[in-house]
């Protein structure tokens, strides 16, 4: 019913339910004549009445498309069914995309679809400050997720979240706070992480671990100070001493965070200058056995079997490559190559040759049904994420990925600390960090700790392509 061909007796594109005497498929109502069987035994043409297409019916002689149509005029549109401008992008798209049924499904029980309903059901335009201030209710979740969808569908304007999100965190934070703690963190907050954040995202390089960083900034100041008011002190009191037993317990992103703050109030004469020694980074303590590594890569390449595409990718190039998650979840159809050679992928700036199954398993990913109801948006160009998420239109979240390769036993942190060591062991600093996306400090400090000495290859290696270069 889903894959409507030719009838072998009538030519016409149908369901095909019986054979001629060739053997060749025939629809219904050729079958029923061929046969001489009573025509009214069973309806068995599986045409739409509305649109005349055949194919799976969805209910009362029409397809599921054109009930979607009837559905979504009814959710977005007022009582004369008429949808407003704003929102027309969204229904249109909901009508087109992929899987109609499992769009009628999320039309009947996703949180998202009543809250959009209820939102056009006033009239007023649906714009990200009155979805924001819907983020605090029990539907966090559906707002998130409509706001993507809306999106997507160019019903909202585009905007970097994690930015946007900043701010009204922080009135979050601040409103059940001594006013003494608002007059000192909101400054801070304003004229140094905002600040800081906002030159990030101007650069391009503002991301979702970026703002959980500032959030931290944020909030050991506050804790800083309610430290200091359990022992009836203020900032101002504060000396090295207390300091000091402040941190004593103190992991890296405190000190990162306090350090940030203590900075700004000693700049400001608000505090002497005051000193939060930094630890010796510690060298990478997790790690897998080298067969262990070895087999979860053979798993991950193998072409067929259980594993998920997604999953199977994803830490390919992790135990391959040592490729961070924040790199790997925002990889695009568009870093891909192809030559004679076989197929590269960029995983920064310099195309990296993928092995061969690695390759296979890349196109099988990219030709893979999307697992929601695969909303096409209206934009005239789209970007096509090799890991799409939640609309498919946007890239899924780093954590959900790494969550998704922990359940199928690939334990993200140390199998990227073994691929790395492996690298640096092989590669100079330099080559390792434009092909793999590191930075030139930190993949020098991996080969360091690989005690690797590149001077002899820098010396003697041979010219290359600079358009393709192997790991």
């Amino acid at each position: 019913m889903n894959n409507p061909r030719p009838c072998s007796i009538c030519g016409n594109s149908r369901v095909l339910v019986g054979r001629d005497e060739g053997g060749a498929g025939t629809c219904g109502g050729c079958a029923i004549q061929a046969t001489g069987a009573n025509a009214s035994r069973a309806n068995l043409d599986y045409l739409c009445d509305s649109c005349g297409e055949a194919g799976d019916l969805y209910a009362a002689h029409r397809c599921a498309r054109c009930v979607l149509t009837d559905r979504v005029s009814d959710l977005l549109g007022d009582e004369n069914a008429v949808i407003s401008p704003q929102l027309l992008p969204f229904a249109d798209a909901l009508v087109a995309a992929a899987a109609p049924r499992n769009v009628l499904a999320w039309l009947r029980r996703s949180g998202s679809a009543r809250l959009v309903a209820e939102l056009a059901s006033t009239g007023t335009p649906v714009t990200h400050e009155v979805l924001d201030q819907l983020l605090q209710s029990p539907r966090m979740a559906a707002v998130d997720y409509l706001r993507k969808l809306l999106i997507a569908t160019n019903a909202l304007p585009d905007r970097l979240e994690p930015l946007a999100r900043l701010e009204p965190w922080l009135d979050a934070q601040l409103v059940d706070q001594p006013a003494e703690h608002q007059r000192l963190v909101r400054p801070f907050a304003q004229w140094v992480v905002l600040r800081k954040a906002r030159r990030a995202a101007s650069r391009g390089r503002y991301t979702g671990g970026s703002a959980n960083a500032d959030r931290e900034d944020i909030r050991q100041a506050l804790v800083l100070l309610s430290w200091l008011s359990e022992r009836h002190l203020t900032i101002d009191d504060l000396t090295q001493t207390h300091l000091d037993e402040f941190m004593a317990l103190a992991r890296s992103k405190r000190r990162r965070a306090v350090r940030a703050f203590t900075a700004w109030t000693a700049a400001r004469r608000i505090t002497p200058e005051l000193i939060i020694a930094r630890r010796r980074d510690d060298t990478p303590s997790r790690f897998i056995a080298e067969e262990h590594h070895l087999d979860l890569l053979r798993r991950c390449l193998i072409t067929s079997g259980p594993t998920p595409l997604d999953v199977k990718v994803a830490g390919s190039l992790i135990l391959l490559y040592g490729v961070r998650l924040s790199k790997i979840h925002q990889l695009t159809t568009a870093r891909l190559s192809r030559d004679d050679r076989g197929t590269y992928l960029a995983i920064d700036s310099v195309p990296v040759l993928l092995p061969p199954n690695l390759a296979q398993l890349v196109d099988q990913l990219i030709a893979e049904p999307p697992r929601t109801f695969g909303l096409r948006p209206t934009a005239p160009a789209m970007t096509t994420y090799l890991f799409p998420g939640r609309p498919p239109t946007r890239p899924i979240s780093p954590a959900s990925l790494g969550t998704r390769l922990r359940r199928h036993g690939i334990p993200v942190g140390a199998a990227r600390n073994t691929a790395l060591i492996a690298l640096a062991a092989e590669l100079p600093a330099a080559v390792i960090a434009d092909l793999f996306g590191l930075t030139y400090k930190t993949a020098s400090a991996w080969s360091n700790y690989a005690q690797a000495d590149w001077t002899a290859y820098l010396n003697s290696r041979p010219t290359t392509d600079p358009q393709h270069q192997d790991p």
